[in-house]
């Protein structure tokens, strides 16, 4: 008994200190656990005169090693503080110590790195200005998260259709991310978010949607028209493909990406071919900010992705039957084909 008494208390010990306070070294290089505001804790005057007054609300800017830089709310006072003068360190702490381990471990530099952990839209957390300040974006204003490179997300904006960098600080991405950490399903996956509310039934043109899209773990993305002969050579394999497969996997779907030049010919093309996936018509083909850009200038194509958008196979790469043999391999598999 007192084994396990004493191993206990060793646990205990153990996680307390997995929970010990930040210092402000390891503050300052860790900006995911950064507050956006702080307090002040006495009263500051300027010698040009005007102070602000302790209690205040400030937003922080940025961190150093000695001090950290703050503003008022409405931008009026930017200055340097000691940490100690705020309770900056206090909000840290508090924070941190609601995070399980590893959400408290997760960085922006690892997140980057981590498309699984990526949601479809991030939230603006300060306002943008594009093309030198004629189009404002608001804080609060949602924006597709199409990458990152370096330590820039690119995100694009439907209401001013345009792309762009901005700071992943200035977006809620760490917020949601750490949520999907801790989520039993994980994140939802991107390419499943950019379909909802684009896809057709391919018969009838009536909106359609996933019948289980939580359960997918694979997309299989067919480019295609019943206009090129090359498609309709292709795609009686691949039907055949989808027959065997798809009553004891669910965890895969088809989505037919139209190149067809009317609704009437995308129709005709899936009765003769024989296959009922849910389409996305050609006029919807711009509103795939992420799907779209896999494909290149020639059909038929395949590109098979994970629901987070991690393509794993792409005939464009290899030959089609290449594809469709690492398609089955796949799926009956369930890891991606050498």
């Amino acid at each position: 008994m007192k084994t396990l008494i004493v191993s206990l208390a060793a646990c205990l010990i153990a996680a307390v200190g997995s929970a010990a306070d930040l210092s402000w070294s390891t503050l300052v290089n860790r900006r995911e656990l950064w507050p956006a505001q702080c307090t002040l804790n006495r009263t500051i005057k300027f010698k040009q005169g005007g102070s602000v007054e302790a209690g205040q609300t400030l937003k922080v800017l940025e961190l150093q090693p000695t001090q950290l830089v703050v503003s008022t709310p409405d931008g009026r006072y930017r200055f340097a503080v000691k940490p100690e003068d705020t309770d900056i360190l206090h909000l840290a702490n508090g924070a941190a110590a609601s995070l399980s381990p590893a959400q408290r471990g997760l960085t922006y530099a690892t997140l980057l790195r981590r498309q699984e952990l990526w949601p479809y839209h991030v939230t603006l957390t300060a306002p943008i200005e594009l093309n030198g300040g004629s189009m404002t974006l608001r804080a609060g204003e949602k924006v597709v998260l199409m990458g990152a490179e370096q330590d820039q997300l690119l995100v694009g904006s439907d209401r001013f259709n345009t792309s762009f960098d901005v700071d992943p600080q200035q977006t809620d991405l760490m917020e949601q991310a750490r949520r999907f950490l801790d989520a039993k399903d994980g994140a939802p996956g991107r390419f499943i978010e950019e379909l909802d509310g684009k896809l057709v039934d391919i018969a009838s043109s009536a909106p359609a949607s996933f019948e289980a899209p939580s359960r997918l773990r694979y997309l299989v993305f067919y480019r295609g028209a019943g206009w090129c002969a090359p498609c309709r050579e292709f795609s009686p394999s691949l039907v055949k493909l989808y027959n065997e497969l798809k009553p004891a996997h669910p965890e895969f779907e088809v989505v037919f990406i139209s190149a067809d030049h009317s609704a009437a010919e995308m129709h005709a093309y899936a009765k003769e071919a024989g296959f009922h996936w849910p389409a996305v018509p050609a006029e919807r083909d711009p509103q795939l900010h992420l799907i779209s850009p896999l494909f290149g200038n020639t059909i038929p194509q395949l590109v098979v992705t994970d629901r987070h958008g991690k393509v794993l196979i792409d005939s464009n790469q290899v030959t089609r039957p290449v594809a469709l043999q690492k398609l089955g391999a796949l799926v009956k598999a369930g890891v991606a084909a050498d």
